[in-house]
């Protein structure tokens, strides 16, 4: 039996009948579950940013040298696992916002006229206030007054960088698996359960982070920040608004983002990864049926009825991205094409490469949509040596493409593509379908195969 109550996890209501209800066990029963909730969500779905909070520039009053700062509506869990939430959009100003001043008792709360010119991490704290007077009666007369309601709320902070450094929040994992781990649940597959039992066993409960501190008519979380962006701040001598947003700096990396399931889905299926989303030869992609040959060498720009004709190089094999890539990531490497012949005595497969000398990366942008990005693009288009296309595909000789049908097989080394941030394209192929390429994880293969009616002796037999 536990006699200390220190060793309670929680304390909660036991209810019988005829018991009575004083305002000490309404706070318990309060209490309990307030508690239990901000637990779970501490302890199991984590702190940071959960949707919102947008940052965006009102407009400028007469005068003013700046427009406001205005925080959109957002929801976010505190380290404590309090419920931020700001139901509309919401400018910090002079009744709101803070500033975050260190001495030997550690950081309060001070007014924003103390603020300095400089550059400072904007962050959101949890807040609540207590509205609706109620007027208690007094034996001697004095009525006391009391507060109806605790409404919850959000106020925000400044705390300058000293380093003038916007920090990071999302630090890179350091879980480690320690060498040998094994358990009885798969001792094939490398103790995987063993893993994820050694870090739930040494992971900690998230401790409560202590009592609300008093500012400006608020009850505030203050060590417990979620922080927004990283903003310049000015000085603007005026007493109502001292302070103004000169700029916004960086309005992600001080963001703690807290994955929700929907995320976590989104991510496992690569939903933010840029893709391969069209091949100009997708009807031909895995086709049982044979390409004909005016087809294909009319993707290499022949014309077979004109034999004088003199082309450049410029294929019409085109590949289209789902979002921008980096055109310097694009070069000839990182498409291979290849001419597949089947050697008729023993079955040896014979392959020959056709040369791809650059590829065009001018990119495709729909009439109304934005542009693309200085440096990406979103189309490519393969270039080939226009000599090798007279040798193989306009004389009237024999060539490697006239003895017998062939196969032509295209790759696409999505590893060596980056997208605009630095991403590899996922462009691993899947089954029968050319295009949108993607397994959910960054880089891979994309293959695709086409067969090829061979290339007539006579140039005039082309058309028949």
């Amino acid at each position: 039996m536990i006699d200390d109550a220190n060793a309670c996890s929680a304390r909660r209501n036991h209810f019988f009948r005829r018991k009575p209800m004083r305002v000490e066990e309404f706070k318990t029963e309060q209490g309990y579950f307030l508690g239990r909730r901000r637990l779970l969500n501490r302890a199991v779905l984590g702190w940071g940013v959960a949707s919102g909070f947008a940052l965006s520039r009102g407009e400028a009053a007469q005068g003013a040298a700046y427009p406001p700062l205005i925080v959109r509506p957002g929801l976010a869990l505190d380290r404590d696992g309090r419920e931020i939430e700001l139901t509309q959009a919401t400018s910090p100003g002079l009744k709101n916002t803070f500033v975050l001043i260190e001495d030997a008792g550690g950081c309060r709360p001070g007014p924003l006229d103390k603020c300095e010119e400089g550059n400072y991490l904007l962050s959101i704290h949890y807040a609540e206030v207590r509205v609706g007077d109620v007027q208690l009666g007094g034996d001697c007369g004095c009525d006391e007054i009391e507060k109806q309601f605790v409404c919850e709320t959000a106020v925000f902070s400044l705390e300058r960088l000293c380093d003038e450094a916007c920090p990071c929040t999302e630090k890179a994992g350091s879980r480690k698996c320690r060498c040998g781990t094994t358990d009885s649940c798969c001792k094939e597959c490398g103790g995987r359960h063993a893993c994820l039992c050694q870090w739930a066993t040494e992971a900690t409960i998230p401790a409560h982070e202590g009592e609300l501190c008093t500012w400006n008519g608020y009850r505030i979380a203050l060590e417990d920040r979620v922080g927004l962006a990283c903003v310049s701040v000015v000085c603007t001598g005026n007493p109502c608004a001292p302070i103004a947003f000169k700029s916004i700096n960086d309005a992600c990396g001080p963001r703690k983002i807290l994955k929700g399931n929907e995320l976590l889905y989104d991510l496992i299926r690569g939903e933010d990864l840029t893709r391969i989303c069209k091949v100009s030869w997708a009807k031909w992609h895995r086709e049982r049926n044979r390409m004909p040959w005016d087809e294909f060498v009319g993707m290499f720009g022949v014309d077979v009825n004109k034999p004088e004709q003199r082309p450049n190089g410029v294929t019409t094999f085109s590949v289209e991205f789902s979002g921008p890539v980096r055109a310097d990531s694009l070069q000839p490497d990182v498409i291979v094409m290849t001419a597949i012949f089947l050697e008729q005595a023993t079955g040896w497969r014979q392959l020959r490469r056709v040369p791809i000398t650059r590829l065009v990366t001018d990119p495709r942008v729909e009439p109304g949509a934005p542009p693309m990005p200085p440096g990406m693009t979103n189309y490519m288009v393969v270039v080939v040596r226009d000599a090798w296309i007279r040798e193989q595909m306009q004389r009237g000789e024999d060539s490697w493409l006239t003895e017998r049908d062939f196969t032509v097989e295209i790759e696409i080394r999505g590893d060596w593509i980056l997208d605009c941030r630095g991403v590899p394209v996922d462009a691993n192929s899947r089954g029968l379908t050319a295009a949108p390429t993607g397994d959910g994880v960054p880089g891979g293969l994309f293959l695709s195969t086409f067969r090829v009616e061979r290339k007539p002796n006579d140039p005039q037999q082309a058309g028949e």
